[in-house]
């Protein structure tokens, strides 16, 4: 492979590169919220299980408060949470995959450099 080619073949693979490692950072960053989504609700969970029987129960829609029933709420919330949990376990998994192809990809850059560098320095 001349010396060009390679060039551009490393360039190439360099700009995949970085298209990877953003995905895997917006990856990353969804995981992120997903998680803090999840400690909300599971701790609107723990402060559904401290109220005293019968306690009034208000979600705020818009700009209103409105009243929910007591097992409506706890149930949406236990949902969401099982929701939120399964979309973590689906991320985490894009994730690792994401993760391999950065691997990968940087273990061809580094062979394309090799490459470069013993075109810049032929031995003799």
């Amino acid at each position: 492979m001349t010396a060009t080619a390679v060039n551009e073949k490393l360039a190439t693979c360099a700009q995949e590169y970085q298209k990877l490692q953003q995905d895997l950072s917006g990856a990353i960053d969804s995981l992120r919220t997903l998680q803090s989504q999840l400690t909300e609700n599971q701790n609107v969970q723990t402060e559904f299980d401290r109220l005293e029987e019968g306690a009034n129960i208000y979600k705020l829609e818009s700009s209103v408060l409105r009243k929910k029933d007591a097992a409506d709420a706890k149930m949406e919330v236990i949902s969401r949470i099982s929701f939120l949990k399964q979309q973590i376990e689906g991320l985490e998994k894009d994730i690792q995959a994401k993760q391999g192809k950065v691997k990968e990809k940087q273990n061809q850059l580094a062979q394309l450099q090799i490459q470069v560098q013993s075109h810049q320095h032929p031995q003799k």
